[in-house]
């Protein structure tokens, strides 16, 4: 599960979900390799529509969406504990529902995200 939420291009996929609600387009180059685009089965995660704002608690940014929650601990912050609703999922190999089940309660360091799905 750590890996899953240690990805550099995940701390910028969930920013892109939290403070663009998924609109537009993300996209991120190998490390050192501007060749390559890397991936990770979150890219093909569908959080679905956003159901409100984004807000900031305990040190992380989060919204929620129809499918799910998107997270993002700010590199500027140390870490942050958040509150998770029962039955959430990482994505999947596929970016499915149908990953790793998440605790209710989980801390993510600093400069980190985290994308959560409702099987």
């Amino acid at each position: 599960m750590a890996g899953a939420r240690r990805s550099p291009g995940l701390y910028g996929l969930a920013a892109f979900w939290v403070f663009g609600a998924g609109e537009g387009a993300y996209a991120a180059t190998g490390h050192d390799d501007y060749s390559r685009t890397a991936w990770f089965s979150a890219l093909d995660a569908d959080l679905g529509r956003p159901l409100g704002r984004p807000r900031r608690t305990s040190g992380a940014w989060v919204r929620e969406f129809e499918g799910g929650l998107a997270a993002v601990v700010l590199s500027g912050e140390e870490k942050a504990t958040l509150e998770l609703p029962a039955g959430l999922v990482l994505p999947g190999p596929t970016g499915a529902p149908d990953g790793e089940p998440l605790s209710t309660r989980i801390t993510l360091p600093g400069h980190t995200g985290l994308l959560a799905l409702r099987p």
